[in-house]
């Protein structure tokens, strides 16, 4: 078993508690319904959770440039 498939094994236990904590800190019921039926990874629980902190502010905008900078990924399957 790779590191990668043993750290989404062990993300995956915890998915029922990241949601909850997500849903209590205010992330929209969508996003948490996509990762139940396992449409969205589990990691994206956190997603946006930062949106109104105002140290922040450019953090969505900095992920998404780093992201368009590297090359393509090979799909994982989780």
């Amino acid at each position: 078993m790779t590191k990668i498939t043993a750290d989404l094994k062990r993300l995956a236990r915890h998915t029922p508690a990241v949601i909850r904590s997500a849903r209590a800190l205010g992330q929209h019921r969508e996003l948490l319904n996509e990762i139940k039926i396992r449409k969205l990874h589990p990691a994206m629980a956190a997603f946006g959770l930062w949106r109104d902190a105002s140290d922040l502010v450019a953090l969505t905008e900095q992920l998404y440039a780093n992201r368009e900078k590297q090359g393509a990924r090979a799909e994982i399957k989780w």
